[in-house]
Parts: structure tokens; sequence; C-alpha cells
């Protein structure tokens, strides 16, 4: 009953649970926190199988990987490592930073899907289609919440995503959705496939990761303390996008025992905490409770 009332009760930031790394730059994580890293990135890979068989459509940067496959004739897996490998290049003029997750990001996730993608039925029918594109979004849900509360790193697009805001200095919805039209737009040109999925993952993912975090909240939430972990300007603040969801998503942010509150100021997607620093929100949620 408690996991069915968190199910409606979607969570309004990552929490911190007891299997959260303590910083996510970290090398050395604590080997639970590796565990659900690894789990939540197959399960997230898995999905964008899932999709991808289904054959209504996928996700942007999935969609780039298709049209590259298309025309270089390498699997959608490999491409998707190569993009990723190519992303995490751009990485460096703009001085961001990966963590380890995010390195078994670029390589798991291509390895999940050339894995399972030939084991997935190919469906007959659209409401089939409809059916399995709906369990990929499911996916994609679950894993993104194992691996985002495991906290060891952002996604390599979403790097790149805040290396541009810092260097063009546009406001972060701008430089997301101008990344992902434009993404979305070269994949389709590629030969990569746009369909229905397509806005199912762009509307469905976000919702129901939100339940899926409440839920793994409800399970594995560390108990609030008197010291907050990592203290309010160190983990909370790290500049996370979950790639998977055209959504901002916060990295950490339970601020109820560090007592700083917001200042109200919402501005290109996020909000600031009382220390100054960018709080990034789900859109149309007020932030964490303080």
């Amino acid at each position: 009953m408690n996991l069915l009332r968190a199910f409606f009760r979607p969570a309004r930031a990552v929490p911190v649970t007891t299997w959260s790394a303590e910083h996510p730059m970290t090398f050395r994580p604590p080997l639970l926190s590796l565990m659900f890293l690894l789990a939540g990135l197959w399960i997230f890979g898995t999905g964008h199988a899932v999709l991808i068989a289904a054959g209504l459509g996928v996700s942007p940067w999935t969609t780039l990987a298709q049209g590259v496959a298309a025309q270089t004739g390498w699997t959608i897996g490999f491409s998707v490592l190569a993009i990723g490998v190519l992303v995490l290049v751009a990485w460096i003029p703009m001085r961001e930073w990966p963590g380890l997750g995010t390195i078994l990001n670029v390589v798991l996730v291509a390895v999940a899907i050339d894995t399972t993608v030939p084991h997935l039925p190919v469906p007959d029918s659209r409401v089939f289609g409809l059916l399995q594109s709906a369990i990929g979004v499911i996916l994609l849900a679950v894993g993104s919440a194992f691996y985002l509360t495991a906290n060891l790193g952002p996604g390599p697009r979403d790097g790149l995503m805040t290396g541009l805001q810092r260097l063009t200095k546009l406001p972060i919805g701008w430089v997301r959705t101008g990344l992902e039209v434009t993404v979305l737009t070269a994949g389709w040109l590629l030969g990569g496939v746009i369909g229905i999925a397509t806005l199912m993952v762009a509307l469905g993912v976000g919702p129901l990761l939100a339940r899926c975090l409440s839920v793994v909240d409800s399970i594995g939430g560390a108990p609030e303390t008197g010291t907050d972990r990592g203290g309010c300007c160190q983990v909370h603040h790290t500049r996370v996008f979950h790639e998977s969801l055209e959504l901002p998503i916060p990295q950490l942010t339970r601020h109820s025992a560090a007592k700083r509150p917001f200042d109200g100021n919402l501005i290109a997607g996020t909000r600031r905490c009382g220390c100054g620093l960018p709080m990034y929100l789900y859109p149309g949620y007020p932030g964490p409770g303080c």
C-alpha cells in the first residue's frame, strides 16, 4: 500500500538513497552504488532496445544513432557508443569533467542495445507496437531512477548541454531544445525513425520517472540527519540533466537539513537556493521542500 501511495505522489527531486554515492565525481564508489548504476544503465539501454524493435520511433539521440547506423552499416549500439565518445571529446574544450557513471553510460547502454535488440519481437500490428513502445518507456523510467540515485555523474549529452549553456550564456531550456531538435532532425535526415513513440518518450518518461523516484525513495530513501550529505553547496548543485527525458532533473537536492530557503527566482529552468547556486528542477514543480 505504501508503494502504491508513493507511486501516485511524484518525486520533486532525485532522492538521496542508502545506495547513493557521497560525491558524483568519485571513481571509487561503494559497491552498492556501482550495482545500482550498472543495473539502471542496463535497464535503460534495454528500454531503448525495446523502442527500437517496436519501430514506432525513439528518443532524439537514438534517432541520430539509427541514422548513423543506416549510413555506415554499424549496429545501432555501436553508433550510440561512437556518438557518446564524440560527445565526450566535445567536453574537453568546454572543460566539463566526466564521472564514472558518465563513462559507463556511454559503454553499457550501447552494449545493452546491441545485446537485446536481436532477441526482441518485431510487432506485426500497430497495437502491439504501441504496447511494446509503452513497455520501453517504462523501462527507461525505471532504469533512470536506479542510475540517477546512484549519483555517479551526468550522462555524456548532459555535459554537452551545460557546457554549451555556459559558453553561449543562453537559457538552459533554449540550449536543451536546440540540441534535441538539431539531433532529431539530423537523425531523421540520415534515416532514423521518428514516430508516435518519439512523442511517448518526450511526454511519458518524465512523469513516470518522477513516480519511480518516489517509489525508490519509499524503499531505500536515506534517513534525514542533522547534517546534510555533502553540504548544501557540494553534492546538491551538480549540473545534471537527464538525457532521456528532454527535461531538466535535479541531482540529490534534499535541503531539509541544510535549512536554506529558496529565494523564489525561476531563471531559465532553474531555481536558486539560498546559497546562490542553481537548482535544476522538473518543469512545473516548485522544488524540494527546505
